[in-house]
């Protein structure tokens, strides 16, 4: 029998749902979300915390394509959008959240974060591929950094 690599309470409150450093659990941000989105946002928020981030990160892009594929989008696009578009759904998705998406990805974001916030507003904007295609993009750099580390 394999012995679980989980510590504290593996059923109710695995200690790699409290490390984030912003002190949110998935839960509090995946609850809000579809499912597809909700669990893209879980694999990308956690992915540092378990057995294999890597694989986090490709089931992250796993609920991309098919939240993508739902709505009717090829993952073979490239997505489109202004910087000024996007410095305005960040100001707007600050002011509606209370800031909890601005503490989860900070003020320096890296690829990980800038994939959460573009999960986010994908959740948020469903007629819009554009910001599954950005999150899937940032998703795919944070791999290659993982596979040029090891």
């Amino acid at each position: 029998m394999v012995k679980s690599k989980l510590t504290n309470n593996p059923v109710d409150h695995p200690s790699h749902y409290t490390t984030h450093p912003s002190g949110i659990e998935a839960i509090e941000v995946c609850g809000r979300m579809g499912f597809c989105t909700g669990n893209a946002f879980k694999y990308v928020f956690r992915f540092k915390n378990k057995w294999s981030p890597l694989e986090d990160l490709k089931k992250a892009i796993w609920y991309i394509d098919r939240e993508a594929f739902q709505r009717g989008v090829s993952t073979k696009d490239k997505p489109t959008v202004s910087s000024r578009v996007l410095a305005a759904h960040w100001r707007v998705e600050r002011v509606k959240t209370g800031e909890l998406i601005d503490r989860i990805v900070g003020s320096r974001p890296g690829n990980a974060e800038k994939a959460l916030f573009y999960i986010w507003l994908a959740d948020n904007n469903s007629e819009n591929g554009t910001f599954l295609l950005l999150a899937r993009a940032h998703i795919n750099k944070k791999i290659l950094e993982l596979k040029k580390v090891k």
